[in-house]
């Protein structure tokens, strides 16, 4: 093959380079409480997905086209805080993009930080952030919804003709048990 070849199918598979924010100092990680705080040995708990090869970038590594800022939290007047105990609450993208899964939204780099082992993102509304402290429980196909053994596949129901009960305290969301 020719190297111009080589050098523009490599140029079409690399990533732009996009700013991301790092909450902390290098030398903090973020709590669960919102606050910085030392780490001796700071390690990411990251796993990035790359759209354009549809597969996980190497575990806890920093994408290269990722640049990092470091403690800069987004300006937001209700944050929203995941940790990555929650494994799969948040899927982080090669081009800086951030998907929050229990809230079903698309987050930009001005939007939120990464750190270690946590995300703090910003919620738009009073709901999302009502919705973030209740407990969720998850329900594979959604609202509206139920997976059909014979058809393999989630079966949507006309008028919202299926619902489920959780009670008061708690919130279906779409998605799989930890």
């Amino acid at each position: 093959m020719p190297p111009l070849f080589l050098l523009l199918v490599a140029a079409a598979d690399a990533a732009r380079n996009v700013t991301v924010s790092k909450c902390c100092p290098f030398s903090h990680t973020l709590t669960n409480e919102n606050k910085c705080v030392p780490v001796t040995a700071p390690e990411w708990n990251l796993r990035v997905y790359s759209p354009t090869s549809r597969k996980y970038l190497p575990l806890n590594q920093v994408p290269p086209n990722w640049h990092l800022q470091e403690a800069i939290k987004p300006p937001c007047s209700i944050p929203g805080l995941l940790t990555t105990s929650t494994l799969g609450s948040y899927v982080p993208f090669r081009n800086g993009s951030l998907f929050v899964v229990h809230n079903n939204k698309l987050v930009h780099p001005p939007d939120y930080c990464i750190d270690y082992n946590a995300m703090l993102y910003c919620l738009q509304e009073e709901q999302e952030a009502q919705n973030i402290t209740f407990v969720q429980v998850k329900k594979c196909c959604g609202e509206n919804a139920i997976f059909s053994d014979t058809n393999k596949t989630c079966i949507h129901m006309k008028n919202g003709g299926y619902k489920v009960d959780v009670g008061s305290e708690k919130r279906l969301v779409e998605g799989f048990p930890n």
